[in-house]
């Protein structure tokens, strides 16, 4: 059973995780602009191992 979309983000007109694609072969996400956000750090978060990707160009991207 797939999981529920539980974020809020899409009603404030943000983007959530299904609307990025990710390749595998390239350890990429492909943001929906179509840019690729690259694996920078990992965290953990209560236990829990969390990659970070992400791109410079999010912050000036008109999306």
């Amino acid at each position: 059973m797939p999981r529920p979309a539980t974020s809020g983000n899409t009603a404030k007109g943000m983007y959530v995780k299904a609307d990025f694609a990710y390749d595998p072969e390239c350890d990429v996400y492909v943001c929906p602009a179509g840019e690729d956000l690259i694996y920078r750090t990992i965290t953990e978060e209560r236990g829990v191992q969390v990659r970070r990707y992400w791109n410079n160009e999010c912050q000036t991207c008109p999306l």
